[in-house]
Order: C-alpha cells, then structure tokens, then sequence
C-alpha cells in the first residue's frame, strides 16, 4: 500500500477527481477525535493530535480493502489504542 504521496502525484489526483476520473474517501484526525470523545467514559482524557494521528496510521494499514475504512475500524483501533498501546490491536482473522 502507498502510504505517502509527492505533491504532484496528489495534484494529478485531485484533477482526475475534479474530472471526474476518480473517487476519494478521505478519513481525517478530525474523524478520530470526534469518535474517540464519543465514545470516551467519565474522566478519561482527551485524545492529542499526535495520538489521532497514530490510530489513523493503525487504521490504514490494517483495514480491509475489500470494505474500505469504516466508524467500525476507527473504533476498533481506538478501543486498542486505549486497552494495550498502540500497534498491538487484534489482526482481522
């Protein structure tokens, strides 16, 4: 999987979306966060930018293309996130 894109290689992209001669789905930090508040419990802290940014990493690499990222897997990462650290969540059998 590409995981990190040149500047023009996302300037032609976002033509090709402009054109209509692609799609994009896109999952931000913001979306992290504001699932994670949602699911926060009593006095449990805020989650910070940098950890957001972890889990939407974790997220990445490890959802099913075949579903494409979903709340679901967002969710999944934070309750692993939360209950062992980061990059030891369950693998999807």
């Amino acid at each position: 999987m590409k995981t990190y894109w040149t500047k023009e290689e996302w300037d032609a992209l976002f033509t090709r979306v402009c054109n209509g001669q692609a799609i994009v789905d896109v999952w931000t930090i913001e979306d992290v966060i504001e699932e994670y508040e949602q699911g926060r419990e009593g006095d449990q802290p805020n989650i910070r930018e940098d950890e957001a940014a972890e889990i939407l990493s974790s997220v990445a690499e490890r959802h099913d293309a075949n579903h494409g990222v979903t709340w679901y897997q967002i969710r999944r990462e934070i309750d692993a996130y939360d209950v062992v650290g980061y990059g030891n969540a369950p693998q999807d059998e």
